[in-house]
């Protein structure tokens, strides 16, 4: 652009030349030669004038193709943003559209048959209102209300309300869907919190009384309450037992499935996305429970900042447990809906409301980048103490990909937790 503007000066001012010489002697040649270089004489005013009107041009034309472009010509200019297609601009794309509900699919599930557990966390009570107004999105409920503890005695494990039980909101969750009819199962997740290691080896040990036991006091818990079953998170708590322990572990969870199965109520159990629950544990339990809910995200941490799930890191863990046509269905993959924030210190996790905030402070601090192996966005904030930090939040395009791969392996889906996200996303599910 800026050869083509000095090539018009050239000829502006080599034309009057040009006309001043056709009637001396010399040649036409020489004459073109003396006019072009007596334009190069000229003032300089014109040709720096040109050259600034060219860099603003320029400079506009480079802000346009950044705005309004296709990502190819975005990536032609800007290599270092790396950004995947139509996401020049996700941030600003978040802000316009994280509202927005698809009144016609509002009631419907389109994961059914396969079933949808959405986690509901009483210290965000936005949670509460979305298993409400999205019923039928989700087959299972599962508010986080109750802890097991052993007694005092040691003798016995109990459950303890860790937060008040909210039945009229349970009686909303369940009315049927306006478009399927379908009906959500109110399944509380209980968490093992005695993670003593003499605790846990006599747990283990005496799991033929312990498992009866601790069953008994989950359909007491159910009938009580009116609950459809239990979410354990157990297996996820085991970390002061030795590596041959955990098919010891694995009958004791078939126990209690076995008798919870037997007053018809659901057993989804919780685990890991790691080698201490493998293959065969998952082949051992797959007749004795509902489902399996698997925490497929965190995979960083402060100490390794990154993704939060990374496409071929979730995909590795479904694959490693060996699902089939016969089992596919028990598993319910976890998607996360919230995200974390990373600086030189540390990290937090943030919600979406936190992060909408974020984008409305100063949206001209994010920029967008599209991980293509991660398969998930990281946006890159500078603050205006031109503090650099990076936050990894999930988007439309991020729970696509992940919904289609666990589509593909035909399991379900298990959301930490629904409270978190942004409207938009239920739109996916």
């Amino acid at each position: 652009l800026l050869l083509l503007l000095l090539v018009m000066t050239v000829k502006k001012r080599a034309a009057p030349l040009r006309k001043e010489k056709k009637n001396t002697s010399s040649s036409s040649s020489s004459s073109s030669t003396s006019s072009i270089a007596q334009a190069f004489k000229a003032p300089s005013s014109l040709v720096v004038k040109n050259v600034i009107f060219g860099l603003i041009v320029l400079s506009v034309v480079l802000v346009l193709v950044q705005l309004y472009s296709s990502s190819d010509m975005v990536e032609f200019v800007f290599p270092n943003l790396k950004l995947h297609k139509t996401h020049s601009l996700m941030h600003f794309d978040i802000l316009r559209t994280f509202g927005d509900v698809d009144e016609d699919l509002r009631y419907k599930s389109q994961i059914f048959p396969r079933a949808t557990l959405a986690y509901v966390t009483p210290w965000n009570s936005r949670g509460y209102e979305v298993a409400a107004q999205f019923r039928g999105k989700f087959t299972h409920v599962a508010p986080v209300w109750f802890d097991m503890k052993v007694s005092e005695d040691k003798s016995v494990y109990t459950i303890k309300a860790t937060h008040e039980v909210n039945t009229n909101w349970m009686e909303q969750v369940r009315l049927p869907s306006p478009t399927t009819r379908l009906e959500a199962k109110i399944v509380p997740r209980v968490k093992f919190e005695d993670t003593d290691e003499a605790l846990l080896q006599n747990l283990i040990l005496n799991r033929m009384n312990f498992a009866p036991a601790i069953a008994f006091q989950f359909i007491e818990l159910c009938e009580k309450l009116d609950f459809d079953g239990i979410v354990f998170e157990f297996w996820t708590r085991l970390v002061h037992i030795y590596p041959d322990q955990y098919d010891d572990v694995s009958e004791l969870l078939a126990m209690i499935g076995d008798v919870m199965k037997k007053s018809n109520l659901d057993f989804i159990v919780v685990i890991p996305p790691t080698s201490t629950f493998k293959k065969r544990h998952f082949k051992q339990l797959a007749p004795h429970v509902s489902s399996f809910s698997l925490n497929a995200y965190d995979y960083s941490s402060a100490s390794n900042a990154g993704p939060i799930a990374p496409y071929e890191w979730v995909k590795k863990a479904i694959s490693d447990l060996g699902v089939d046509s016969t089992n596919a269905h028990q598993l319910l993959v976890g998607l996360n809906f919230s995200g974390t924030l990373y600086w030189r210190d540390g990290m937090k996790h943030i919600v979406g409301k936190e992060f909408i905030d974020s984008l409305y402070a100063d949206p001209s601090a994010f920029e967008t980048e599209w991980l293509e192996k991660a398969q998930e966005h990281v946006f890159h904030v500078n603050d205006k103490h031109y503090r650099s930090r990076f936050l990894f939040y999930p988007t439309l395009q991020s729970i696509s990909a992940r919904l289609k791969l666990i589509n593909d392996f035909g399991c379900g889906v298990a959301i930490w937790e629904i409270g978190q996200g942004l409207d938009h996303f239920y739109n996916l599910l």
